[in-house]
């Protein structure tokens, strides 16, 4: 049995969440979080994508760098993490985050895109059941 918690909310709505299911999860749920008022990525959400030009790679770096920050104050579970922007253009935008949880091994990766407005997860190597290159 693992020592990685698993999240209240996992655990609140009932059945067998895995841990890393749980992480999973929590990441999903804070990037479909509003963003405070500032405009920048806190414990209560994400930084409205559509406000940062795509053509300016320092800009998206910047993007990845509040993120990661975020999400490493958001869930102590998680010990490092990267951010790559691994697919980018006026619509859509493609993160890919690597994280090792505390007390595992294992990495955990899991890619995440902003499309049609709002953010979605999906297992590395696909968008929307389909498989991209990386």
């Amino acid at each position: 049995m693992s020592s990685i918690p698993v999240a209240l909310f996992d655990r609140l709505i009932g059945g067998e969440v895995s841990p890393r299911e749980s992480v999973m999860r929590e990441i999903t749920r804070f990037f479909n979080t509003r963003t405070s008022s500032e405009g920048m990525a806190g414990d209560d959400g994400v930084p409205e994508w559509c406000t940062i030009y795509a053509g300016d790679e320092r800009a998206v770096q910047q993007f990845c760098r509040q993120l990661r920050d975020a999400l490493l104050r958001h869930d102590p579970r998680i010990q490092s993490l990267s951010v790559e922007a691994v697919g980018v253009d006026k619509q859509r935008l493609t993160l890919c985050l690597i994280m090792a949880l505390r007390q595992s091994d294992n990495r955990l990766i899991m890619n995440i895109h902003w499309q049609q407005g709002g953010w979605q997860s999906s297992t590395p190597g696909e968008i929307n059941g389909r498989s991209i290159a990386g």
